[in-house]
Order: structure tokens, then sequence, then C-alpha cells
């Protein structure tokens, strides 16, 4: 009979072995997945009203999004999604580029305020200026924005209108232009006359049809034309 010392050593290299096989799907940079967590909320998806929240900024003090009046993106992510961290230069770069009266952006960390120290270190070394609100644990593995909007894995990110429609969302890793494309179109046209023309934008929404426990990856579009 093995003895308890090798018993011990067994389920100790049992351990570690599972600890380097999370640790190998992080670095190969596939999305964050909460599928094994106890979210309630259904993904927010093109056409529906966008849950209103107030959080915890990263800089102090808290904010309301979506703001009544103004385009608002959304931005799930965390600092141990690899996909997140590629995308967020090009999102930081996109957003500075938009007028601030006009669009708000908010960069919802799941890291929550446990992670305010490495969070505010991640954006000084990346030089990222952007507005990073912190989600918070509600409820034993409940978090309180992700759920309202469904999000399980990151990053996932929403386009909602000044009336607060989403009209465009996404889970996973997602093209650019078809989130800045319409939302330009809809700036430049209600800039040029008095008439608000941005309701008439393609709604879209971007879903996983597949996904593991952790992680989750693969992604498919379906468009709704106005």
């Amino acid at each position: 009979m093995p003895s308890l010392r090798n018993s011990e050593r067994n389920a100790t290299a049992r351990t570690c072995a599972r600890a380097v096989l999370i640790l190998s799907f992080l670095l190969l940079g596939a999305p964050v997945s909460r599928a094994d967590q106890s979210a309630t909320g259904t993904f927010v998806v093109a056409g529906r009203k966008a849950p209103v929240l107030t959080l915890e900024r990263l800089d102090g003090g808290d904010m309301t999004f979506p703001e009544r009046g103004r385009w608002t993106i959304v931005f799930f992510w965390s600092l141990f999604c690899h996909v997140c961290i590629e995308e967020l230069p090009m999102l930081a770069e996109e957003v500075a580029a938009l007028p601030r009266d006009a669009v708000q952006a908010v960069f919802v960390s799941i890291d929550t305020a446990r992670m305010k120290k490495g969070l505010g270190n991640f954006l000084k070394k990346r030089n990222l200026d952007i507005c990073v609100a912190l989600d918070r644990i509600v409820a034993s593995a409940s978090y309180e924005a992700a759920d309202a909007w469904g999000v399980k894995p990151t990053p996932a990110v929403f386009l909602v209108n000044r009336e607060g429609v989403v009209t465009y969302s996404c889970e996973g890793p997602f093209d650019p232009e078809k989130l800045f494309g319409p939302l330009r179109t809809a700036l430049k046209a209600s800039s040029s006359c008095s008439v608000a023309s941005d309701e008439t934008v393609v709604v879209e929404t971007v879903s996983l049809t597949a996904s593991a426990p952790v992680p989750a990856a693969g992604a498919a579009s379906s468009v709704v034309q106005p």
C-alpha cells in the first residue's frame, strides 16, 4: 500500500498540474470566462434597453452609465484576459478621437476594487487614459454589472444610443469598424442637422456560439438592418 507521504505527494502533483493547465489557457490569450459561475443575467443584445448602473471609478468617486443624451461605449475586461489587454490600446485611441460631450466610454473591470493597485499600475505602465469603473461582487460569485449585462466571458463590448438602447453588442474579440463606423456616421449626421438621425444605425449583436467552462472562445454574428 502506498504510504501517506506518497499519497500527499500525488495530490500535490495533481494540484500543480491543474494550476499549470489553467495558467497555460490564460497565457494563450483566450477570453476569460465566468461560465462556471452563477451569473443570472441574459446577454444584452441589440435592440434592448441597457441596464443603468452606478459603480466606483478607479480614480475616485462614482459614475452612472449609460448616460442619457450621450452615446455610451461599455467595455467589460480583466487584467487576466489577454484578448482584452490587446484590444485596450486600440479602444483608448479610438475613444480619444471622439467628442466627449457626445460619447461616454466606460471600461468596466471585473477584477473589482481588490485589484485597484494592479489596475492603476497597468494603466500607468501602458499610458492608457481611460475611465475605469470597478465591478463589485454583491453575492457569492455574483457581479453587479457583469450579471446585469449578461457578461460571462471577457472581453464584451456594447454600444448604447442616446435613448439608452443597445445598438451593437459582442462577446469575445470584435471588429472595431462595426462598433465605431456606425457611431461616427451617427455623430456626423447629428452634428450637421437639427433632426436626430442616430436611431437609423445598423443594429447588430455578436455572440459566442460555443464556450467551455474556462476559457471560452468563438463567435458568430447576426445583423438586423434598419
